[in-house]
């Protein structure tokens, strides 16, 4: 196995880096950790916060696998009930940012790549902003990384290898429950999972075989997203979004109080999130073009450095140059994102787009990697 950047690492390569990647997770933890939000928040963190041990449905989009999963870090005997919810957008980003490395040190096979290129993520300023305090877009972050190894591992197996397929599109189903923006990767996703078969697979049984496990597992992760909903929805405790924002105003959205009694009506108004309506796709190029301007300005001046932003515009490119597939799938990826994310313009619209930083991190990563070995071949040179 060689020790840095390759133009086309071997893909047998699932349990390489993990030990290094553990131990990057574990103190990105420590730091969280140490600068968490001490107790109480305001704002959706205290809804989160709260609701996590009420278990109420929050606003849209309900969030009912993130809810559940808080809650089970909410037993642990740590300090404050509201620090252990916010402790749990710790645990996710800490995740995020060992999964980044496993990333990178898949398509380069180097530790310098991978470790810079994580360290990039863990320090940028929203990214850390919200591992400090209750919120779903570490954990939604986790998913997505996750998700992306696991179709790799399946891509580096081989089609018969079909678990880590299942897992991938199963997690992808499921973290439509922790944060819509894990759907993100769904067309992507397919794309490459179609492509692969194409590949690697002259066996159309294999083929049909490797679409059913994969539509299998994202069905299955959906179901259980539903249920969960529905676990949460008909605990209902006064403090739930639907008693409190939902039926209050139902009137707005044209709903009658007779539909709110039938979960599948306050499932749908949830998920869709239909007070956030006038919010997506409105307003046309201008508005998008708009959009793309201020995450730019925003990159250069808030998130990550000219230097990390270089290397990421030069790292796509260099990721499909190491391996096809996998690079193609990163810039498929983030073009997805920032597509879908500029035609949406919520107030704090800047968190939206931690799932392009999470891929701007891995090309910055991919780029180090390949630096690092031209200066090692010109030492070797001289």
């Amino acid at each position: 196995m060689p020790t840095a950047f390759s133009d086309r690492p071997g893909r047998n390569d699932a349990q390489t880096g993990i030990g290094d990647a553990l131990i990057l997770g574990l103190l990105t933890l420590a730091v969280y950790t140490r600068t968490l939000a001490p107790d109480m928040l305001y704002g959706d963190s205290a809804e989160f916060q709260t609701l996590a041990y009420t278990l109420s449905t929050t606003h849209s989009t309900g969030y009912p696998v993130n809810l559940l999963m808080a809650r089970l870090v909410g037993f642990l005997p740590l300090r404050t009930p509201a620090w252990r919810i916010s402790f749990f957008s710790a645990l996710g980003a800490a995740v995020a940012v060992a999964g980044t490395y496993l990333a990178i040190h898949r398509l380069t096979v180097s530790r310098v790549g991978a470790l810079l290129g994580s360290a990039a993520l863990a320090l940028s300023h929203t990214f850390w902003s919200q591992a400090v305090i209750a919120e779903v877009y570490t954990p939604a972050a986790a998913c997505t990384i996750v998700c992306i190894l696991l179709l790799w591992d399946w891509q580096a197996g081989g089609v018969q290898h079909r678990a880590a397929l299942f897992y991938a599109t199963l997690l992808m189903g499921l973290g439509l429950g922790i944060h819509a923006s894990v759907g993100l990767l769904i067309p992507v996703a397919g794309a490459f999972i179609v492509f692969t078969l194409w590949q690697e697979s002259d066996r159309p049984r294999d083929r049909w075989q490797a679409t059913g496990i994969a539509a299998g597992g994202g069905v299955l992760g959906i179901v259980i997203f539903v249920l969960a909903f529905i676990l949460i929805d008909r605990h209902g405790p006064a403090s739930s979004f639907i008693n409190v924002t939902l039926i209050p105003s139902r009137s707005i959205w044209n709903l009658s109080a007779q539909a709110l009694t039938r979960p599948e009506v306050r499932l749908w108004a949830t998920v869709t999130a239909l007070q956030w309506g006038d919010a997506m796709f409105s307003g046309g190029i201008a508005a998008t073009m708009a959009a793309l301007g201020r995450y730019g300005a925003r990159l250069f001046a808030t998130e990550f450095s000219p230097l990390t932003l270089l290397c990421a515009a030069v790292g796509f490119p260099l990721a499909m140059k190491a391996d096809r597939e996998r690079g193609w799938f990163l810039l498929g990826a983030f073009a997805v994102s920032l597509i879908i994310v500029a035609n949406y313009h919520p107030g704090d619209w800047y968190v939206f787009f931690l799932p392009a930083h999470l891929l701007v991190a891995v090309a910055a990563g991919v780029a180090i990697a390949r630096g690092v070995t031209l200066l090692d071949e010109e030492d070797i040179s001289k």
